[in-house]
């Protein structure tokens, strides 16, 4: 079987990083990736196409600091082989959770639609997860 593959985001609500990343989920499963979802809540306009097709974790959290144990507690659990974040503001978080939760799990971060500095805890945590 191919990699278990993982997107985190908030909620299925419409934006733009939600439907990148959901197009992304569906070309992968295609390719016959185990893919799956992790939200912080299982709601939004988007919810109806995607709880058909795949795996859906919710961490059941209304703020992205609150995500950190019970994403350490996931990858625990569950043990994806790669996680993908697309939220500036989820990104450093999902990196110390990664570390605290001492998995082998590939974390992949972006920022879609924002400046990004190269100074702060992001970039660090990006060299040492």
């Amino acid at each position: 079987m191919k990699s278990k593959l993982v997107f985190l985001l908030p909620s299925f609500e419409e934006g733009g990083v939600e439907k990148v990343t959901i197009n992304l989920a569906y070309g992968l499963k295609g390719k016959g990736y185990d893919v799956e979802f992790v939200v912080f809540k299982k709601q939004g306009a988007f919810l109806s196409d995607v709880e058909k097709d795949f795996n859906i974790q919710e961490l059941n959290v209304n703020r992205s600091s609150e995500s950190i144990f019970k994403l350490v507690t996931y990858f625990k659990q569950h043990k994806p082989d790669i996680f993908f974040s697309a939220k500036h503001y989820i990104n450093t978080n999902v990196l110390i959770a990664k570390i605290l939760s001492r998995t082998k799990t590939k974390i992949i971060v972006a920022g879609h639609g924002m400046f990004f500095k190269r100074t702060g805890l992001l970039p660090f945590l990006m060299k040492v997860t």
